[in-house]
């Protein structure tokens, strides 16, 4: 009982001149850990270093997830962490971009269905108490769902059959590996695992809070990008996935004769433009893409190749979530969706593809769209043509979440 008061009412203070904000969280290794007596943990240290940065107080208390969402309901605390997008908190809350990402997967003994077309509602589940992995199965409609301490239990259920299967984070599920070894006296069960979704973490704040601080998320966002660490990096495996597809999808685009046909119409209108007229064509670009009337966007997806990276795009299970091309200079030539730009050669792929003369692909870390709650990454790749020049570059974006579940062995 000593322990639990204690962690109930541990916090950290960050000293300012104002009020401090009052945050609230749970312990969940490895975001949220006690080590000593003081809370730790990657999400807590971004968190820290967020506040430091904004040169202003937190105070944050640990406390079980359930009586943190209330604290926050109830006004007593300005937000909490971390947390999961939840339509029940949304509707009292604002969540800041993600400054973590937890990559899900659901364990089994055996087979529990194919992620792809969705898990059995009558799937035998458990889950920590009030954990990020129980709301979601609560949430989508999964009711046959035992309620757990801690995570080390759903080793136990899992491999006694009690359970059908859990659902963890990579991460988590390796601090779970560690830290149980010895309850299987050295031998742990061999466990199917089958990747779900990924997972945005961040930190909710009240809609009062929000409301009476205007300019605080922006501030807390801009902040995330100095704090959060590296950027999302695919793993070995995710990025031997993506090229798979590329290669048995996308690779026989780079001979394809329509394509070296545009390419060469395209290079012959680009070559000798000055950096000048390059601008004002981008300048066109983005007027028209913010406005109703695109004459200059409407020309270039009507194009025959246009035409056929949309239907490649459409006919992918949303796979891909956009195909373009540019030429030797970088300008559009054609694709699927709108880009943000024309000129596409201040672009990273660009430098590592075409500048770089290189016919390596090169894959883009993991992108975040809040817009759409989507995370994906562009593949590029230099194309070459008869005469041992590079003409152009293609490029790919590509949906990883469907990737996985599409992609065998996870």
């Amino acid at each position: 009982m000593r322990i639990l008061i204690f962690m109930c009412f541990a916090f950290i203070q960050v000293a300012w001149a104002g009020k401090p904000v009052e945050l609230r969280t749970s312990l969940w290794p490895p975001y949220q850990v006690m080590l000593k007596g003081e809370l730790s943990g990657v999400a807590m240290t971004a968190v820290k270093c967020i506040f430091e940065g904004l040169d202003e107080g937190v105070n944050v208390k640990v406390m079980p997830w359930g009586r943190a969402i209330s604290d926050m309901k109830s006004r007593q605390a300005d937000g909490l962490f971390t947390s999961i997008y939840s339509e029940e908190l949304s509707s009292n809350a604002v969540m800041s971009s993600p400054f973590a990402l937890e990559k899900w997967y659901v364990y089994s003994m055996g087979n529990v269905g194919s992620l792809a077309e969705g898990l059995p509602l009558d799937t035998r589940f458990a889950a920590v108490r009030s954990s990020s992995q129980f709301q979601w199965l609560r949430s989508n409609g999964f009711n046959n769902i035992e309620e757990v301490n801690e995570g080390g239990q759903l080793l136990l259920l899992l491999a006694s059959g009690r359970i059908d299967a859990f659902i963890a984070d990579d991460r988590y599920y390796n601090e779970l590996e560690k830290g149980h070894y010895s309850a299987f006296r050295g031998s742990l069960p061999t466990f199917n695992r089958r990747f779900l979704r990924y997972t945005p973490l961040g930190v909710y704040f009240t809609n009062t809070f929000v409301d009476e601080y205007p300019e605080f998320m922006e501030k807390f966002n801009n902040q995330i990008t100095e704090c959060a660490g590296t950027p999302i990096a695919l793993s070995a495996l995710e990025e031997k996935t993506i090229r798979r597809i590329f290669e048995r999808r996308l690779r026989p685009l780079l001979s394809n004769r329509e394509v070296f046909r545009a390419l060469t119409q395209q290079n012959r209108m680009s070559a000798g433009l000055a950096p000048s007229v390059k601008n004002k064509l981008d300048e066109t670009w983005r007027r028209e893409r913010a406005g109703e009337d695109q004459p200059f966007i409407d020309d270039l997806l009507a194009r025959q190749v246009s035409v056929m990276f949309k239907a490649i795009q459409d006919t992918s299970d949303g796979l891909f979530t956009e195909i373009f091309l540019v030429d030797r200079y970088g300008l559009n030539t054609a694709q699927s969706v709108v880009t943000t730009d024309y000129d596409q050669s201040d672009e990273q792929a660009y430098a590592e593809t075409i500048a770089k003369t290189s016919e390596r692909l090169f894959i883009s870390d993991i992108q975040f769209d809040a817009s759409s709650m989507k995370f994906h990454v562009q593949v590029s790749v230099a194309i070459k043509g008869e005469v041992d020049r590079y003409v152009g570059m293609l490029t790919v974006g590509i949906d990883v979440e469907e990737a996985l579940r599409q992609g065998s062995g996870y």
